[in-house]
This record gives structure tokens, C-alpha cells and sequence, in this order.
């Protein structure tokens, strides 16, 4: 279960890297919100698919939570940083399933700062 821990912080991490050096900008707005999550959910897929997340009934054993830009306190909007995108996901096991819940936090820092 470790591995496969690791195995999905590590694809979470290249997917949100890479959509940050393939897009020339991630908006600041329900929008770019909804590309990071996107990422996430893709993340998901893949580990359902790969037979880390219990797949029930042909869907993913999992559930992300994207915010929205009202959603932001007015320090995370001053510093574009997306609040945080939450997940939870049932772990396929051999006889039992674990749940696993997660909070992915999106700050990019300036080249400024």
C-alpha cells in the first residue's frame, strides 16, 4: 500500500507540473481551478485503472472536491493560491478495502519573490 502511495503522490505531482509548463496560464478563476482539478481526477483514473483504487461498478472508489473562486480567502486571492482540493478514495485490497483521504494544496511561487 506504501508503493502505491507514493506511486500516486508521485503522478498527482507530474500532472499538475506539467500542466503548468504546457499551459502558458492557469487562470486564477473557476476555470483554472477546474484544469487543476481536472489533473487530480485524471490522477484518480489512472489509479483506478493501475488497480490501486477500488473500482465499484465500473467508477472509481473516490470523490474530489474542486473549489470554486468564491471559495478563496482573500489572502489565498492576493497570493494565487488555490484553496485546498480535497479527495477521498477506497484503496482496493486483497480481502478489504482502506480509505484514504488526501488535500492537495496548489501554490506557485513567483520568480519575483
Amino acid at each position: 500500500m506504501v508503493i502505491s502511495r507514493w506511486q500516486l503522490k508521485l503522478n498527482l505531482r507530474k500532472k499538475l507540473t506539467d500542466l503548468h509548463v504546457d499551459n502558458e496560464e492557469v487562470p486564477y478563476d473557476n476555470t483554472g481551478f477546474t484544469m487543476v482539478g481536472a489533473k487530480v481526477i485524471e490522477a484518480m483514473e489512472e489509479a483506478v485503472a493501475n488497480g490501486i483504487i477500488l473500482s465499484e461498478g465500473g467508477k472509481g472508489a473516490y470523490v474530489v472536491k474542486i473549489p470554486k473562486r468564491s471559495d478563496a480567502t482573500r489572502d489565498q486571492a492576493a497570493r494565487h493560491i488555490v484553496p485546498d482540493i480535497s479527495w477521498e478514495a477506497t484503496i482496493r485490497g486483497s480481502s478489504h478495502g482502506v480509505t484514504v483521504r488526501g488535500k492537495l494544496t496548489v501554490s506557485l511561487v513567483s520568480s519575483e519573490e
